[in-house]
């Protein structure tokens, strides 16, 4: 009720927008912030999607030992101050602050693109063993899987950056930011949508996506940045040396690299639209302009890239660097679009609370597949339980005049899979 009258109070004040931003994180994030400072950006999103959990008594729904939430600032003082807002979330670095707090409308973006890229890293992993699990820890919502620089890390870092990309280029868009709009392309479009002998121009609203790359870069990578490998002038804050890239040498240059490859993958995914103009939809002209792709392809170019990925070791002479671990392409540079990773994958059949995984106890499979959903790779060769659902429905619905329904109750049964 409070978020509702301080929301009917700012629409007097022209400012209904701010407010239902302010109101939007004030019930998604506020009630599970947490107090430790090695917490992360990403959870951001695990927490506007409810996968990060809060019990009645203050304790969180994670692993035992996790820190009560603190109570959440009054309303009022966020709305005067919006440095207040960014103050409020723990886990930011300093350069991630002052982002916030120059343009404090961008934490919504940062926090529905982390939940854009989570809820498509849990469509593409979906059947397999490893399925993006989150955790109810807010302060590492994926567990110890973003400290071990494996495939699965690789892949979170890309996608999420991506979405905070994604997220941000298409507020722009759309006018929900003042500092970007629309962008104004350059060039020809190519052969396939404009030919030669047809008449176009650039028009519409082409996808801001070089503000967006600038904004998450400005704003992700800081998140390592200051969790250096090799020595500082001057040391980093609080949140940064509790940071989980500090473990092991090469986790930052390897993480920074992940985040550039999922930017760059919306950057090279761009498409030119058209729109036909003419007599008689003659099309003797064409207004072009450029868009995003789907989310979807995204994650699948990602998903594609972490079955490509590079193992790296760390080289540290002079300054750290990746190189490929296959001595035999060694002199081969690694690729702007590559995955990179430093460790294999761990065991994901069982549950391991330290490491943050899941296991598949209890995880649903096809009996009859033969791909990564099959009950004998998803149950890691433990059985599988079969469950036999006997639903009841109305069918073959008839509309008899006047005036009256009739249908007939049919009865279907399934079998249910699911893992010892």
């Amino acid at each position: 009720m409070e978020c509702i009258s301080r929301q009917n109070t700012c629409k007097r004040r022209n400012l209904t927008y701010r407010c239902g931003v302010v109101c939007i994180l004030w019930i998604s994030i506020f009630l599970t912030v947490p107090t430790r400072t090695d917490a992360t950006w990403m959870w951001l999103g695990a927490a506007s999607l409810g996968a990060v959990s809060v019990g009645r008594d203050g304790s969180h729904g994670g692993r035992p030992g996790q820190h009560d939430v603190t109570e959440a600032p009054p309303i009022h003082n966020i709305l005067i101050d919006p440095k207040a807002l960014c103050q409020r979330f723990p886990g930011l670095t300093v350069e991630q602050r002052r982002v916030c707090a120059n343009t404090p409308d961008i934490i919504n973006m940062i926090s529905e693109g982390a939940k854009v890229g989570i809820i498509e890293c849990q469509r593409q992993f979906s059947t397999e063993r490893w399925n993006c699990s989150v955790i109810g820890d807010v302060n590492n919502p994926f567990g110890e899987v973003m400290s071990t620089g494996n495939r699965e890390t690789a892949f979170i870092y890309a996608i999420t950056s991506a979405g905070v990309v994604y997220s941000v280029t298409r507020s722009c868009s759309v006018g929900n930011l003042t500092e970007c709009g629309c962008a104004n392309p350059r060039g020809q479009p190519s052969s396939d949508v404009v030919n030669d002998d047809e008449e176009w121009k650039w028009g519409g609203c082409t996808d801001d996506v070089d503000y967006g790359i600038k904004l998450a870069r400005k704003f992700v990578d800081s998140a390592d940045k200051f969790s250096s490998s090799s020595p500082s002038p001057s040391p980093p804050p609080s949140s940064a040396m509790s940071h989980p890239s500090m473990t092991k040498p090469g986790v930052k240059e390897m993480n920074l690299h992940n985040n550039e490859v999922g930017r760059q993958l919306i950057k090279s995914g761009m498409k030119t639209l058209y729109r036909c103009h003419g007599v008689s939809a003659s099309c003797s002209l064409k207004t072009c302009w450029k868009a995003m792709p789907n989310f979807k392809e995204i994650g699948d170019l990602v998903k594609l890239r972490y079955r490509e990925g590079v193992e790296v070791v760390v080289r540290t002479k002079k300054h750290v660097r990746l190189r490929r671990k296959d001595r035999r392409m060694r002199r081969e540079a690694i690729a702007s679009d590559e995955l990179v990773y430093m460790q294999r994958s761990p065991n994901y059949c069982r549950t391991n609370p330290d490491l943050g995984i899941v296991g598949t106890t209890g995880r649903e499979c096809n009996r009859t597949s033969t791909g990564s959903d099959s009950c004998d790779l998803l149950c890691c060769g433990r059985g599988y339980n079969t469950q036999v659902i006997r639903r009841i429905d109305r069918c073959d619905c008839k509309f008899i005049w006047c005036c009256k329904v009739k249908c007939r109750v049919c009865e279907t049964v399934s079998d249910i899979y699911t893992c010892k």
